[in-house]
């Protein structure tokens, strides 16, 4: 678990820290938490400003899609969801994801 704080304090998510070192977000949230260190946000995802809503606002009229934007920003799908209703966005139809084959026979 060393350089997790470092790493943290970096820029780095939780998420891509994990993920380097193959462990739960949550068991590293506790650790750094039983250490004793500082945590952004206390543990919770940021939220979007005005300015940030925005440029997803913006990005996903251009064609990105609510999830691209949620890794982008660092934060869930829900909040994405959120930014876009409160400035009235209208949402996409689902559509097919490409080079991804169909379930079944």
């Amino acid at each position: 678990m060393g350089g997790v704080e470092t790493r943290y304090w970096s820029g780095k998510s939780l998420k891509e820290i994990g993920s380097d070192l193959e462990v739960n977000r949550a068991t590293l949230w506790k650790r750094l938490k039983r250490r004793g260190a500082e945590l952004r946000n206390k543990g919770r995802r940021p939220k979007l400003s005005d300015e940030q809503k925005s440029e997803v606002a913006a990005r996903y009229k251009n064609g990105e899609t609510m999830a691209e934007l949620a890794e982008s920003f660092d934060v869930c799908i829900t909040t994405i969801e959120k930014g876009l209703e409160c400035l009235g966005v209208d949402r996409r139809k689902g559509r097919a994801h490409v080079g991804v084959k169909p379930r079944g026979p």
